[in-house]
């Protein structure tokens, strides 16, 4: 009997939560003209900004900010900054799961590392600090 009950639990489990690819075009128009809050394993990881243009604004958790811009590049999304890179275009996946959006970095030393949208308001940042100001 403890069996059968055991079966019955593990098939009515989910095997792994579902997630959909958002497309360059659906992610412009959930994010353009807002502020977008991440975090990484639940702890705050910066927030962006996102202009019309493809021009964003990136704020570190310290209050200093940087300049940057994305552009589609297939099915990814890849971001561009002035200041606290190496100069290399960061590009990402962004999926929505049931919990909602989540961008899996693709193509640096940190690949797979994934940031979790917490909220998205139309705040403008306020940078600080030694870097550059709002």
């Amino acid at each position: 009997m403890r069996m059968i009950a055991l079966l019955i639990l593990l098939v009515a489990l989910p095997a792994h939560a579902e997630e959909k690819l958002l497309s360059p075009g659906e992610f412009r128009e959930y994010a353009e003209g807002w502020t977008l809050y991440f975090e990484q394993d639940g702890i705050p990881f910066g927030s962006e900004a996102f202009e019309a243009d493809g021009k964003t604004r990136w704020r570190y958790p310290d209050g200093t900010c940087t300049r940057g811009a994305w552009r589609a590049h297939g099915a990814q999304l890849c971001f561009l900054y002035e200041q606290g890179g190496n100069g290399d275009a960061l590009c990402w996946r962004v999926l929505r799961d049931e919990t909602g959006l989540l961008a899996r970095l693709l193509n640096s030393e940190n690949e797979g590392m994934e940031l979790r949208v917490t909220g998205r308001d139309r705040k403008p940042l306020l940078c600080g600090g030694p870097g550059e100001k709002a």
